[in-house]
């Protein structure tokens, strides 16, 4: 017996419904973009910032670039199109490591970030 809160099955969306959710996501993505470039940028031109507490911020700064510019477009085109991958075998599993690795090291850098605080 199947769970119906569960369900397996993809989601549907609507045109309009596609176009709101696209909207919003690809602003989530491009936000996150330009947020963290700013990160990068504003470390590497302003002195002060230049210490080795701050690398760390750059690194998650890249790492989160490495998100935003590898996976979240591919996961919203998924997305999109109810679950299914568009893309072909060989590079869905370039993506699930790609995904794996950037997150990895985004979360692995809060780790140390906490640690060096």
């Amino acid at each position: 017996m199947r769970n119906a809160s569960c369900a397996e099955e993809p989601l549907v969306f609507g045109a309009l419904e596609r176009v709101v959710i696209g909207v919003c996501l690809g602003c989530v993505s491009a936000l996150t973009v330009m947020g963290n470039a700013l990160v990068v940028i504003a470390v590497c031109v302003v002195k002060k910032l230049r210490q080795p507490s701050n690398y760390l911020l750059v690194s998650l700064a890249a790492a989160d670039l490495s998100v935003a510019t590898v996976v979240m477009p591919f996961a919203i085109v998924t997305d999109l199109t109810g679950g299914q991958w568009l893309f072909g075998q060989v590079f869905c599993n370039i993506f699930i490591a790609m995904d794996v690795m950037c997150c990895t090291a985004s979360i692995m850098t809060l780790c140390v970030i906490s640690v060096d605080r």
